[in-house]
Protein backbone atom coordinates (compact mmCIF):
# COMPACT_ATOMS: atom_id res chain seq x y z
CA UNK A 1 0.00 0.00 0.00
CA UNK A 2 2.74 2.66 0.93
CA UNK A 3 4.43 1.80 -2.77
CA UNK A 4 0.64 2.95 -4.61
CA UNK A 5 0.72 5.85 -2.15
CA UNK A 6 4.10 7.03 -2.81
CA UNK A 7 3.55 6.51 -6.45
CA UNK A 8 0.79 9.19 -6.49
CA UNK A 9 2.90 11.35 -3.83
CA UNK A 10 6.21 12.76 -3.70
CA UNK A 11 6.66 11.77 0.01
CA UNK A 12 5.55 10.78 2.75
CA UNK A 13 4.98 13.92 4.20
CA UNK A 14 2.43 14.44 1.21
CA UNK A 15 0.77 11.08 2.40
CA UNK A 16 0.19 12.33 5.65
CA UNK A 17 -0.90 15.69 4.53
CA UNK A 18 -3.46 14.29 2.36
CA UNK A 19 -4.97 11.62 5.11
CA UNK A 20 -5.07 14.32 7.67
CA UNK A 21 -6.78 16.32 5.14
CA UNK A 22 -9.23 13.95 4.40
CA UNK A 23 -10.26 13.15 7.93
CA UNK A 24 -10.37 16.66 8.28
CA UNK A 25 -13.06 16.95 5.65
CA UNK A 26 -14.92 13.55 6.28
CA UNK A 27 -14.38 12.21 9.31
CA UNK A 28 -14.58 15.12 12.03
CA UNK A 29 -17.40 16.74 13.27
CA UNK A 30 -17.75 20.01 11.01
CA UNK A 31 -15.96 18.90 8.02
CA UNK A 32 -17.35 19.60 4.58
CA UNK A 33 -17.99 16.14 3.57
CA UNK A 34 -19.16 14.96 7.48
CA UNK A 35 -22.89 15.69 6.92
CA UNK A 36 -22.42 13.70 3.39
CA UNK A 37 -21.07 10.39 5.14
CA UNK A 38 -23.14 10.31 8.48
CA UNK A 39 -26.38 10.40 6.07
CA UNK A 40 -25.31 8.23 3.56
CA UNK A 41 -26.80 4.77 3.47
CA UNK A 42 -25.09 1.97 2.23
CA UNK A 43 -27.72 0.28 0.83
CA UNK A 44 -31.78 0.09 0.24
CA UNK A 45 -34.14 -2.51 -0.27
CA UNK A 46 -37.63 -1.72 -2.13
CA UNK A 47 -39.63 -4.37 -2.86
CA UNK A 48 -37.74 -6.97 -4.79
CA UNK A 49 -34.95 -4.38 -5.35
CA UNK A 50 -31.51 -4.18 -3.56
CA UNK A 51 -29.54 -0.73 -4.02
CA UNK A 52 -26.38 0.32 -3.73
CA UNK A 53 -23.65 2.24 -4.93
CA UNK A 54 -21.56 -0.36 -6.49
CA UNK A 55 -22.49 -4.16 -5.92
CA UNK A 56 -23.21 -7.06 -3.46
CA UNK A 57 -21.43 -9.34 -2.27
CA UNK A 58 -21.70 -12.59 -0.10
CA UNK A 59 -20.40 -10.86 2.95
CA UNK A 60 -22.72 -8.16 2.81
CA UNK A 61 -25.29 -10.25 2.05
CA UNK A 62 -24.72 -12.63 5.15
CA UNK A 63 -24.59 -9.71 7.51
CA UNK A 64 -27.95 -8.09 6.50
CA UNK A 65 -29.66 -11.33 6.88
CA UNK A 66 -28.22 -11.51 10.23
CA UNK A 67 -29.68 -8.04 10.80
CA UNK A 68 -33.03 -9.26 9.38
CA UNK A 69 -33.39 -11.86 11.54
CA UNK A 70 -32.57 -9.77 14.59
CA UNK A 71 -34.60 -6.89 13.14
CA UNK A 72 -32.21 -4.70 13.24
CA UNK A 73 -30.04 -2.72 10.10
CA UNK A 74 -26.89 -4.60 11.05
CA UNK A 75 -25.23 -3.77 7.35
CA UNK A 76 -26.13 0.29 7.98
CA UNK A 77 -24.78 -0.35 12.27
CA UNK A 78 -21.50 -1.45 11.22
CA UNK A 79 -20.88 0.74 8.18
CA UNK A 80 -21.19 4.08 10.79
CA UNK A 81 -19.26 2.27 13.23
CA UNK A 82 -16.44 1.63 10.94
CA UNK A 83 -16.90 5.37 9.83
CA UNK A 84 -17.10 6.90 13.52
CA UNK A 85 -13.97 4.67 14.20
CA UNK A 86 -12.24 6.05 11.26
CA UNK A 87 -10.61 2.36 10.53
CA UNK A 88 -10.97 4.08 7.03
CA UNK A 89 -8.42 1.06 5.37
CA UNK A 90 -10.56 -2.16 6.76
CA UNK A 91 -13.73 -0.46 5.46
CA UNK A 92 -12.61 -0.09 1.66
CA UNK A 93 -11.21 -2.71 1.39
CA UNK A 94 -13.82 -5.25 3.17
CA UNK A 95 -16.98 -6.13 2.47
CA UNK A 96 -18.87 -2.91 3.25
CA UNK A 97 -16.60 -1.06 1.70
CA UNK A 98 -16.96 -3.50 -1.71
CA UNK A 99 -20.84 -2.22 -1.90
CA UNK A 100 -19.12 1.27 -2.81
CA UNK A 101 -16.28 0.16 -5.14
CA UNK A 102 -16.92 -3.45 -6.63
CA UNK A 103 -17.24 -3.60 -10.50
CA UNK A 104 -17.35 -7.84 -9.92
CA UNK A 105 -13.71 -8.07 -10.68
CA UNK A 106 -11.97 -11.80 -9.83
CA UNK A 107 -10.15 -9.75 -7.06
CA UNK A 108 -13.27 -8.07 -5.43
CA UNK A 109 -15.63 -9.60 -2.69
CA UNK A 110 -17.95 -12.52 -4.81
CA UNK A 111 -21.72 -12.29 -5.31
CA UNK A 112 -21.96 -16.43 -5.77
CA UNK A 113 -24.47 -18.40 -6.59
CA UNK A 114 -25.21 -18.91 -3.06
CA UNK A 115 -25.43 -15.40 -2.41
CA UNK A 116 -28.13 -14.69 -4.72
CA UNK A 117 -29.68 -17.65 -3.96
CA UNK A 118 -30.16 -15.80 -0.59
CA UNK A 119 -31.59 -13.01 -1.46
CA UNK A 120 -34.56 -14.55 -4.10
CA UNK A 121 -35.03 -16.58 -0.98
CA UNK A 122 -35.65 -12.85 0.79
CA UNK A 123 -38.19 -11.71 -2.04
CA UNK A 124 -35.06 -10.26 -4.03
CA UNK A 125 -35.29 -10.29 -7.68
CA UNK A 126 -33.16 -7.73 -8.75
CA UNK A 127 -29.68 -5.38 -7.70
CA UNK A 128 -29.72 -2.04 -8.64
CA UNK A 129 -26.40 -0.05 -8.66
CA UNK A 130 -24.05 2.86 -10.73
CA UNK A 131 -20.31 2.89 -10.37
CA UNK A 132 -19.31 1.47 -13.64
CA UNK A 133 -19.18 4.64 -16.07
CA UNK A 134 -21.12 3.70 -19.33
CA UNK A 135 -21.31 6.13 -22.15
CA UNK A 136 -24.15 4.20 -23.72
CA UNK A 137 -26.95 5.11 -20.68
CA UNK A 138 -28.16 2.42 -18.47
CA UNK A 139 -27.51 -1.33 -18.97
CA UNK A 140 -29.24 -4.20 -17.75
CA UNK A 141 -27.02 -7.76 -16.74
CA UNK A 142 -27.70 -10.85 -15.33
CA UNK A 143 -25.38 -11.76 -12.42
CA UNK A 144 -25.90 -15.14 -10.82
CA UNK A 145 -29.54 -15.43 -11.53
CA UNK A 146 -30.32 -11.95 -10.54
CA UNK A 147 -31.34 -9.23 -12.71
CA UNK A 148 -28.71 -6.20 -12.04
CA UNK A 149 -29.45 -2.65 -13.37
CA UNK A 150 -26.47 -0.98 -13.97
CA UNK A 151 -27.70 2.84 -13.80
CA UNK A 152 -24.74 4.80 -13.96
CA UNK A 153 -24.42 7.35 -16.67
CA UNK A 154 -21.49 9.51 -18.02
CA UNK A 155 -22.44 13.44 -16.22
CA UNK A 156 -19.28 14.37 -15.66
CA UNK A 157 -18.06 17.39 -18.01
CA UNK A 158 -14.71 16.19 -18.19
CA UNK A 159 -15.45 12.58 -18.83
CA UNK A 160 -17.62 13.32 -21.57
CA UNK A 161 -15.50 15.46 -23.05
CA UNK A 162 -13.28 12.91 -23.53
CA UNK A 163 -15.10 10.56 -24.54
CA UNK A 164 -16.73 13.17 -27.55
CA UNK A 165 -19.93 13.16 -25.98
CA UNK A 166 -21.99 16.16 -25.95
CA UNK A 167 -22.83 17.99 -22.39
CA UNK A 168 -24.63 17.75 -20.12
CA UNK A 169 -24.77 14.00 -19.39
CA UNK A 170 -28.12 12.90 -17.63
CA UNK A 171 -29.73 9.97 -16.71
CA UNK A 172 -33.07 8.56 -15.32
CA UNK A 173 -34.14 4.97 -14.25
CA UNK A 174 -37.43 4.43 -13.09
CA UNK A 175 -39.01 1.88 -10.80
CA UNK A 176 -42.52 1.83 -11.58
CA UNK A 177 -44.92 -0.43 -9.08
CA UNK A 178 -46.34 -2.47 -11.54
CA UNK A 179 -42.83 -3.69 -12.03
CA UNK A 180 -41.79 -1.98 -15.25
CA UNK A 181 -38.30 -0.37 -14.84
CA UNK A 182 -37.73 2.60 -17.38
CA UNK A 183 -34.43 3.83 -17.87
CA UNK A 184 -33.77 7.03 -20.13
CA UNK A 185 -30.21 8.60 -20.87
CA UNK A 186 -28.60 11.41 -22.51
CA UNK A 187 -26.70 8.61 -24.37
CA UNK A 188 -29.03 6.15 -25.62
CA UNK A 189 -31.78 7.44 -28.14
CA UNK A 190 -35.71 6.63 -27.03
CA UNK A 191 -36.74 4.69 -23.95
CA UNK A 192 -35.36 1.20 -22.20
CA UNK A 193 -38.34 -0.43 -20.74
CA UNK A 194 -38.05 -4.08 -19.01
CA UNK A 195 -40.94 -5.79 -17.20
CA UNK A 196 -40.47 -7.92 -14.22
Amino acid sequence: MQQACLKLFNSEQAINQACSWAVAQFLAPGGEFSDLIDTWQLHWVAGPYWFCHAGVNDAAIALWQTGQQQNTNALEQQYQQAWQHGDLFNFYYGPLGALTRTKYRKYDWPLTAQGAQQLKAAGIVGLVNGHRDSVQGQQLYVRQGLWNFDCDTQMNSHCRAREGLAHPGWGITLFEPSGEVVALSSDHSGRRCFQL
